[in-house]
């Protein structure tokens, strides 16, 4: 059963460290919020896919990133570090997806493929993925090990369209 969670009370839910880390509040979604937050980048990624070019979505997933980083490290700062990677931000997910997604051919199936692919690598956090999980903490932890499962799952991705 789908459950909606609140922010800390240190946050509010209007504020822009909220909105953004939250992915528009798609990370208070539970359970599997990763899941709903990569579900909530797929229609902007998608659409830059069908309409622009992976160009475009190499350049959403650095904004993302670098935007994901600065709203991870305000999130700690407002609640004093109480948990290192909240659920509740999910920001990294749309940009790994993106970065996955980059990789995509234009086809739904490409697109399906990437964001399965893209979660796998993400929950199972194979190596290096679980290795940088490790190695970095605070905001650039949380969100460097989605951009590796993102990489990994993007030259997957398109080595399956290329010779699959």
């Amino acid at each position: 059963m789908l459950k909606l969670h609140s922010p800390p009370e240190q946050l509010s839910i209007f504020s822009p460290v909220t909105l953004l880390a939250s992915f528009g509040g798609s990370g208070f979604i539970s359970p599997a919020s990763g899941t709903w937050g990569s579900l909530a980048a797929l229609p902007l990624a998608s659409y830059i896919l069908f309409n622009y070019s992976s160009l475009y979505l190499l350049c959403l997933s650095f904004a993302l990133f670098v935007a994901g980083v600065w709203a991870c490290r305000e999130w700690l700062i407002a609640v004093e570090g109480q948990d290192n990677d909240p659920s509740m931000i999910v920001i990294d997910e749309a940009a790994g997806l993106s970065l996955a997604l980059a990789f995509a051919e234009m086809s739904l199936f490409s697109v399906f493929l990437g964001f399965a692919l893209f979660r796998l690598f993400d929950i199972a956090k194979p190596w290096p993925v679980s290795w940088l999980e490790k190695r970095f903490t605070g905001a650039f932890g949380i969100m460097i090990d989605d951009m590796a499962a993102g990489l990994i799952a993007g030259i997957l991705l398109f080595f399956i369209q290329t010779y699959g």
